[in-house]
């Protein structure tokens, strides 16, 4: 087999020779490989996508728990303290009924 370079000839042993089936596949597979990493890529940016997603959405469900939670334990202390002013009140009316 020979090949050109600068327009010289150079002659190669047949050791040297490509396979055509060979070069094919390798091609091929490296095809392959182009697309089994684009996906794998895809893939990585999607699963980031949904942790981000997850994540946001986790934030927001403990952000309303607090404030919900917030709400409840101040309504509670609101009724405690309307429940001892009342007390309170009607405990100062018995003492001046006596």
């Amino acid at each position: 087999m020979s090949i050109t370079f600068l327009s010289n000839p150079i002659h190669q042993p047949d050791f040297f020779k490509f396979d055509r089936e060979y070069l094919r596949k390798q091609e091929s597979q490296n095809a392959g490989q182009k697309v089994f990493h684009r996906d794998t890529l895809e893939i990585s940016q999607f699963r980031e996508e949904i942790m981000d997603r997850i994540k946001h959405t986790v934030v927001q469900s403990t952000t309303l728990f607090s404030d919900t939670r917030a709400e409840i334990l101040k309504g509670i202390r609101e009724e405690e303290g309307s429940m001892i002013r009342f007390i309170e009140n009607d405990i100062t009316k018995n003492k001046s009924s006596i």
